[in-house]
């Protein structure tokens, strides 16, 4: 049985999709940068990524460079190049190499932006993947592959995402932001989430101040529990809801959930009651 996993998508989405039989052999390789932005004009750009093998053993990897984007269902698709997709601006040197143990590594790329690109956002990702499977055990083979998002930007931006709706589903404690993006480069929603007990809700500032110190000898009257929104982008020209799912299972009806957080630095705040 071979098996790749793709982790680093969380650079991209906020989520690291990965089942924890893999947890060790995934974070055996360190990357660093996890994601790239660019100003791109007429001056070529040089980057490094820094590899560290935090194995025992010889970590041989392949570095490719691929155009991306997010599809109707808020996933990672890679796509082929177009005249305006950042990839076809990119070298990468070396394709191939090979970490030793505790030893570290560096892959480098280069951009040539185009000088007639147009305006707003281009994109790359990176993958840093294993060439040779692992054996893990019972017939498993397991091949990794962790991807580093390059956003380039080119020209005049225009950062114009417009939150059209948030709703609550309480059932499958489903919190869905409905975000259409009219600008020309990528734009998220940063926020977080708390829950709190049927008329015990202290306030935000309460919330803020557990946040900032999360002692839980400390926590507000009523607090149950928090936690960060996902922060999926929604690209140029899309429109998108962007789902989170919340941890309520279990708690008695009444309870009250507040999201604060912000999209093109306008601030939002909600309570569902």
């Amino acid at each position: 049985m071979k098996n790749t996993v793709w982790t680093g998508l969380f650079l991209l989405f906020g989520t690291l999709f990965a089942q924890s039989l893999y947890a060790d052999h995934i974070y055996n390789l360190f990357v660093s940068p996890k994601m790239f932005e660019l100003n791109l004009d007429t001056q070529p750009i040089s980057e490094s990524i820094r590899l560290k093998n935090n194995s025992g053993n010889p970590l041989s990897l392949r570095a490719t460079v691929q155009n991306w984007t997010i599809d109707e269902e808020n996933k990672l698709k890679t796509v082929p190049s177009d005249t305006e997709s950042l990839d076809q601006w990119i070298v990468v040197t070396p394709e191939n190499i090979t970490v030793k143990p505790g030893k570290e590594a560096v892959v480098q790329f280069s951009v040539t932006p185009h000088p007639s690109a147009e305006p707003g956002e281009h994109r790359a990702i990176i993958y840093i993947t294993e060439r040779y499977p692992t054996a893990i055990g019972e017939g498993i083979e397991l091949t990794f592959s962790q991807g580093i998002g390059i956003y380039g930007y080119s020209g005049t931006i225009l950062r114009a995402a417009i939150l059209k709706e948030m709703t609550f589903e309480r059932g499958s404690g489903t919190l869905s932001v409905d975000i259409e993006n009219i600008g020309n480069v990528h734009s998220r929603f940063h926020g977080d989430y708390s829950i709190w007990k049927k008329e015990r809700f202290a306030g935000v500032k309460a919330l803020k101040g557990y946040l900032n110190k999360p002692d839980k000898k400390n926590k507000p009257q009523g607090f149950i529990a928090s936690g960060s929104v996902n922060t999926t982008p929604v690209l140029a020209g899309n429109r998108r809801t962007i789902k989170t799912i919340l941890p309520v299972t279990g708690l008695p009806a009444g309870y009250i959930v507040v999201v604060s957080g912000s999209i093109n630095n306008q601030k939002v705040e909600k309570i569902f009651r």
